[in-house]
C-alpha cells in the first residue's frame, strides 16, 4: 500500500482464521447459505467489525480515530503519525491476525511497526 504522502506499507497475515473472522461479513453474503455455522460466523464478524469501523474509519463519525490527512496541511507528518498510531490501535483491538510493515519503494527493506506504551515502535528491519 502507498499513502498519499508516498509512505509504503505492507501487511502480512499471521493468523488467517482471525483475519477472516474480522472481514467475513464483508467477504461473504449472509443470504448465500443456510448453514448455521456460516450464519453465526457472519453475524459474529459483523458484531466485531461494525463498531471498529465506526470508531476508526467511518467518515460519518466526526470523532473517528483515523482522520486521514490533507496534503495542504502543515501538520501532515504529525497527523500521519497519529493516524498510524490509531491504525496500530485498530489492529490490536481487532486482534485480526495481521502485521504491518513500513517498506521502501522497492519492497526490499521491511520494518515491523507495533504499538508499545502508546507509541509507534519500529523494530529492526526484517530482511
Amino acid at each position: 500500500m502507498t499513502t498519499k504522502q508516498g509512505t509504503q506499507y505492507a501487511i502480512t497475515i499471521s493468523d488467517s482464521n482471525k483475519f477472516l473472522d474480522l472481514f467475513f461479513s464483508l467477504t461473504f453474503d449472509n443470504g448465500l447459505t443456510d448453514a448455521i455455522n456460516v450464519r453465526q460466523r457472519f453475524w459474529a464478524s459483523e458484531d466485531l467489525f461494525d463498531p471498529l469501523y465506526k470508531k476508526y474509519f467511518d467518515p460519518k463519525n466526526t470523532k473517528r480515530k483515523i482522520k486521514g490527512t490533507n496534503l495542504n496541511d502543515l501538520d501532515i507528518i504529525e497527523k500521519s503519525e497519529d493516524d498510524l498510531k490509531e491504525f496500530l490501535n485498530f489492529m490490536d483491538e481487532a486482534n485480526a491476525g495481521f502485521n504491518l510493515f513500513e517498506t521502501d519503494n522497492t519492497f526490499n527493506t521491511f520494518t515491523k511497526l507495533e504499538l508499545k506504551n502508546g507509541e509507534t515502535e519500529r523494530e529492526t528491519p526484517c530482511n
